[in-house]
């Protein structure tokens, strides 16, 4: 899912919500996905950018052995926000990948992407 407006328009307080709804959610039903909010500015690095989600989870205090461990096994919902941001920076690297799906590896996750 792709969530678009203009500046200021209330995207990143929707995506908060969302995320806060999920976290309800997972909280009544352990089998519910586990929401990750994600700011590519915080966690974008050129020489890193299949490492994207281990970051941010890291940035959660998720040692990696623990995202090894539930990366098949949990379903998440990776909320990723300000692209626009990093667009430049990623637009210029040379990798081969053209989507942002396959550079960032996001297919090594049982995840749902918004």
């Amino acid at each position: 899912m792709i969530i678009q407006g203009k500046s200021g328009s209330g995207k990143r307080i929707f995506c908060r919500h969302l995320e806060e709804t999920l976290w309800n959610n997972y909280i009544n039903d352990s089998r519910q996905s586990i929401p990750v909010y994600i700011s590519f500015p915080k966690v974008y690095h050129l020489n890193n950018e299949q490492d994207i989600i281990l970051h941010a989870l890291q940035g959660k205090n998720i040692s990696k052995e623990s995202m090894h461990a539930i990366r098949e096994k949990v379903l998440f919902v990776f909320i990723m926000n300000d692209f626009d941001e990093i667009f430049d920076k990623y637009n210029q690297n040379d990798n081969n990948e053209k989507y942002f799906y396959d550079r960032f590896h996001l297919n090594q996750w049982n995840a749902k992407v918004i």
